[in-house]
């Protein structure tokens, strides 16, 4: 125990070094929502009455909605800052909002500009959006079609310029975008450095937390499979994250053994993956054991996520979201690394 605080030490000597304090902020990431999800809406529907209780826990613990931007001013604050987004532009979601908006939240709506008209069916209206921004949360841009980027260069290619003249010509009150979700979570090294160049943050579905300065925003997806009190003890251990392991395989690459690098006496027996795209089973969020996949070379951890997919996943399965993990004893989840996403050649 006594080397990962020394580990996390020099994380916070590196990080105040470069003036930037490093604050482990939880980031929520909603869908659809409904009264009742029971065999409707699939894993991605949320249930009201549990949205409900996710904002008054949030609220009774002390903590405050902020947009990325904010965060510079945040750090000089006692606040407990967590980011709420919301893909794919559903009309279900404005209930939602209203529901933010009696507890002073405040919320990153990201919206597929394709599918947004005047009398759609599901999706947002141009009215639904302003009405959005007058009540004080943020639009953001999620793709242009809501495909996959790095399969589709039209989208990659709309995503940086006709999504943004789209949302920009019904939201001239809101004057700068700078959020971006990939649709589906997936990008690579391309994709990445052209949706850097554009927006200031981009959201991925990778689990884990955000460091409180970076550009990269990881999130946790909101699944009904999972019971609320894994998602509350996510939000409530964001204080104790402590980054043992971090990756040197750049992030969205493409690579069947994947390096990290660890200033600890980690053992790796005791490292598992948590995974957010579904598993064998259908389960999001699985947790799987890393078991020979995971070995140490000097200071070095490499991962073969080839031979770990071959083992909990689809033969199918070529992209994969993720963070390393450690049980706490007393029950809970230690989040060892960032999340990050790979692409794995089968």
């Amino acid at each position: 125990m006594k080397s990962r605080w020394v580990l996390l030490s020099l994380f916070l000597v590196v990080a105040l070094s470069s003036g930037q304090v490093p604050t482990p902020v939880p980031v929520l990431c909603y869908h659809g929502f409904s009264d009742d999800t029971t065999g409707a809406g699939g894993k991605l529907t949320e249930q009201y009455a549990r949205f409900e209780a996710m904002l008054r826990f949030l609220a009774r613990s002390g903590y405050r909605t902020a947009f990325p931007e904010e965060m510079p001013t945040l750090r000089e604050t006692t606040l407990r800052p967590v980011v709420v987004t919301f893909d794919d532009g559903r009309k279900d979601q404005m209930r939602a909002a209203e529901m933010m908006n009696r507890y002073g939240f405040k919320g990153i709506f990201f919206i597929i500009p394709a599918r947004i008209k005047e009398t759609p069916i599901g999706s947002m209206t141009p009215s639904d959006l302003r009405q959005l921004v007058r009540w004080g949360h943020r639009v953001g841009v999620h793709g242009f079609a809501h495909k996959s980027l790095p399969s589709s260069v039209e989208e990659a290619d709309s995503s940086v310029s006709a999504s943004l003249d789209r949302l920009a010509s019904y939201l001239p009150e809101q004057t700068a975008f700078p959020n971006f979700a990939f649709p589906f979570g997936h990008y690579d090294t391309v994709t990445f450095r052209r949706t850097a160049a554009v927006y200031s943050y981009l959201h991925t579905v990778n689990p884990g937390y955000w460091d409180g300065f970076s550009n990269v925003l990881p999130r946790m997806l909101i699944t009904s499979d999972q019971p609320f009190d894994f998602f509350k003890s996510y939000v409530l251990e964001a204080a104790l994250y402590q980054p043992l392991l971090m990756p040197v395989t750049p992030d969205g690459a493409t690579a069947d053994t994947v390096e990290f690098r660890s200033s600890s006496s980690l053992s790796p027996q005791r490292v598992e993956l948590l995974s957010v795209s579904a598993d064998r089973e259908g389960y999001h969020y699985a947790i799987h054991p890393t078991g020979s996949a995971l070995r140490t070379v000097g200071s070095k951890v490499l991962l073969d996520l080839r031979e770990h997919l071959e083992i909990y996943y689809h033969d199918t399965r070529g992209v994969i979201s993720y963070a390393l993990i450690e049980r706490r004893p007393q029950g809970g989840i230690m989040y060892v690394s960032p999340g990050v996403m790979h692409w794995v050649v089968r």
